[in-house]
């Protein structure tokens, strides 16, 4: 039974161009909020809040052991199927002077010329050049040297390879800037154009951050549903990220989508920056601009003085000059 057939069961009537989007694009189903019983195109289209996530950290040893120990389960199984299952051993097992092994493992330390991996087994020196960043998980395949393993291959979670930039099915703008009033926050607009001479946040605009489509007041991080296409919003200091990934601001974001993580040190409960789906754009309010396109995924961080509109039907990104 397809999701259409599904929700007619339950009573719910759908008009045919709403019908027509679910059956292409079944995950809008879970960010509906609809307030009769007929679904309408508006209902799929509208700007939706999926999830806006808690504020305080997980604290406690059980709590941080739970926490970490789901990361890890989330990433073992994208990197198990990237290995060679002849190498691949639990680091316990990773033994022996000369023999090859693959471990996949979260890193706990970093230092010059290696990194220190855990796999709830045990810790194991990895000796590697590669910048490693703590609290992200990788693959490694090389040779043991007594209690080390020398790194040949490195490899990462990642955004899979042939993943496609989804689109909106319908003409539809998405404008990042920084709002001229509260200078220092970060706006999402639907339904804006770059060539106003002004953003203009009045009738015709839907701002979808901060106020959100459906009432509520999401907190950054959040992921919010735009036209079918689903956003990611994180506030993060340009500081921070380029600490984070030891990159400038825009490579350290492509960086930590490699990673599959947004924020490896964040420990909100859910760990909802890990990226168990890719979203399809990234707005990250750093206070520095940039834009940067990696495997599908747009990413934008406006300023005061640049601001982009992303095309949601084509994907493309224009720059614009912030209005003051």
């Amino acid at each position: 039974m397809d999701v259409v057939d599904e929700m007619l069961r339950k009573g719910m009537l759908l008009s045919p161009e709403a019908a027509a989007v679910l059956r292409r694009k079944p995950e809008l189903v879970s960010t509906l909020s609809v307030s009769g019983t007929v679904v309408t195109l508006g209902d799929v289209e509208r700007p939706s809040v999926v999830w806006s996530a808690p504020q305080k950290n997980a604290s406690s040893v059980s709590e941080l052991a739970e926490f970490y120990a789901a990361r890890f389960a989330f990433y073992r199984g994208l990197l198990e199927a990237k290995a060679d299952r002849a190498l691949l051993v639990s680091m316990s097992q990773a033994a022996g002077h000369g023999s090859r092994a693959s471990i996949i493992g979260i890193v706990r330390e970093v230092g010059q010329g290696f990194a220190v991996l855990e796999d709830g087994t045990k810790t194991l020196r990895v000796r590697t050049q590669e910048k490693l960043l703590e609290d992200e998980c990788v693959l490694v395949t090389g040779t043991m040297d007594r209690d080390a393993l020398v790194a040949e291959t490195i490899l990462f979670p990642d955004v899979p390879i042939g993943h496609a930039a989804k689109t909106s099915a319908k003409e539809a703008r998405l404008v990042v800037c920084v709002d001229p009033v509260a200078a220092n926050a970060t706006v999402l607009i639907t339904n804006a154009s770059a060539d106003s001479s002004r953003m203009n946040f009045a009738a015709g605009n839907s701002v979808v951050w901060p106020d959100g489509a459906d009432g509520t007041r999401p907190v950054s991080p959040c992921l919010l549903n735009i036209n079918g296409l689903f956003v990611l919003f994180h506030r993060i200091s340009a500081a921070d990220l380029q600490r984070i990934a030891d990159a400038p601001v825009d490579k350290a974001a492509i960086r930590l989508l490699r990673s599959r993580h947004i924020d490896p040190r964040n420990t909100l409960p859910g760990d909802p920056l890990l990226l168990r789906d890719v979203p399809d754009i990234v707005v990250l309010d750093t206070g520095v601009a940039f834009s940067a396109n990696y495997k599908g995924v747009t990413v934008v961080s406006p300023s005061r003085e640049r601001a982009y509109e992303i095309d949601l039907r084509t994907r493309e990104v224009k720059e614009f000059k912030a209005q003051a």
